[in-house]
């Protein structure tokens, strides 16, 4: 059975909106609080978040201690560069995954379902590694050459 990982991407200033976006009122809660909530109550095994710009208060904002939250020193460069902090975090901390799932945390339309067809359907798919800095192998799926790319060129920079 593989190990499966949602990474909700959640470090963004939204600096054209003037307010924290990922704490926007959706429902009862928050754009946040729900894409993490569909998260947990999806067939992944774990769920990690990346927060940046107001760390504290997008921190305090997450109410479920299932949830581990990644601080993206540089989130102010580009959305990559949560998911490097992602692969950095998994690196350092020896957590082996064997697929990542990236979601956005402003998508309040991608529900648990949504998420579980994404993860079935994604079963079949053939699966290659790559070496990244201090993680022996890390798995992608073979569509992503050019973010596989931009990892490499992250990580040698860092």
């Amino acid at each position: 059975m593989m190990d499966i990982a949602i990474l909700i991407l959640a470090a963004g200033s939204a600096s054209r909106m003037g307010s924290i976006k990922q704490l926007l009122p959706h429902g009862n809660s928050t754009l946040l609080t729900h894409a993490i909530a569909n998260a947990l109550h999806s067939d992944a095994d774990r769920v990690f978040c990346v927060i940046g710009a107001k760390a504290d208060v997008v921190k305090d904002a997450i109410l479920y201690a299932e949830v581990t939250t990644i601080y993206n020193p540089n989130h102010k460069e580009s959305l990559s560069s949560s998911i490097v902090a992602e692969i950095s975090f998994l690196g350092k901390n020896t957590i082996q995954i064997d697929a990542l799932l990236v979601m956005l945390a402003d998508q309040p339309f991608v529900d648990a379902d949504y998420i579980n067809r994404l993860i079935a359907t994604s079963a079949h798919l053939c699966f290659y590694s790559f070496p990244v800095r201090k993680i022996r192998v890390y798995p992608t799926r073979k569509p992503q050459k050019l973010l596989r790319k931009a990892f490499f060129q992250k990580m040698n920079q860092s």
